[in-house]
């Protein structure tokens, strides 16, 4: 004796063709590993701390520091001004990559710290990394895929 049993596949194919369109355009995800970033690099200008390590920046040195307060510019390192580093960041997303960046011409510098080969007064710039993924960035990333991943395959059609 032989039993035959016919299903339909018909909710499998649908996750199936839900994950497929997430291989090709995978905004859904990459729009939010980019507002990860931009909250890691805000949170890196507000504790002034590098945001991989946790290690606090080097401190302006007091001469600076007396020189920018007499201009007026008080507050948080790299957010002093409306036009500064930390209202600079934006960030970008597409099909298959998120990025975030600034325009600004001395966020290299301020990210990565000077070199031996600059001249002198920017050769002393120490770094001060502002982007970057701790752990819990990396596991809200994480997150945000498996979400994404999850929704795809279970949403019913």
């Amino acid at each position: 004796m032989q039993i035959d049993y016919k299903f339909s596949d018909e909710a499998i194919q649908a996750s199936i063709k839900r994950l497929q369109g997430l291989g090709a355009d995978m905004t859904p995800i990459t729009r939010g590993v980019a507002a990860v970033l931009a909250s890691e690099a805000e949170a890196s200008f507000q504790h002034e701390q590098d945001p991989t390590t946790g290690q606090k920046w080097r401190p302006l040195t007091p001469q600076y520091a007396e020189k920018l307060a007499a201009r007026g510019l008080t507050g948080k390192m790299l957010n002093r001004t409306m036009g500064g580093l930390a209202t600079s960041l934006t960030t970008d997303f597409d099909a298959v990559s998120a990025v975030i960046g600034s325009n600004k011409i001395y966020a290299a510098i301020h990210l990565l710290g000077g070199t031996p080969d600059m001249p002198a007064a920017p050769a002393a710039v120490p770094a001060r990394p502002y982007m970057g993924l701790p752990q819990y960035g990396i596991r809200d990333i994480i997150d945000i895929i498996n979400t994404t991943l999850s929704n795809a395959i279970n949403t019913k059609t």
